[in-house]
């Protein structure tokens, strides 16, 4: 199994997107990843730098996928999110899942 994270920000250049469109952007997000077939274990808001210290607020998805291939459709809606949303980029990070298992055990 790989986990995918992806975390969008809320600000277009300096200026802070408006609540409507903010909110169609988080809902967009978790619709592309149910309809890829992530499999959603983490939904979470932050708030924090992106570049040059600029502060903006933050929507993250965390979830997994089945198998190891990277989705082409995956970074092909990412990017197409981010044009119709007016984003520099979205933050996609991939990683083997990796189950610890307690001492003892």
């Amino acid at each position: 199994m790989q986990t995918i994270t992806v975390k969008i920000g809320r600000n277009v250049g300096r200026v802070r997107m408006h609540d409507d469109d903010w909110n169609f952007f988080q809902s967009d997000l978790r619709t592309l990843m149910e309809r890829l077939g992530v499999e959603t274990s983490f939904v979470g808001r932050g708030f924090g730098p992106w570049k040059d210290d600029l502060m903006e607020e933050s929507f993250t998805i965390v979830g997994g996928l089945p198998d190891e291939t990277l989705r082409p459709d995956l970074v092909d809606e990412l990017s197409r999110l981010a044009f119709v949303y007016s984003q520099e980029a979205i933050d996609l990070t991939i990683g083997k899942t990796v189950l610890v298992s307690a001492l003892g055990e």
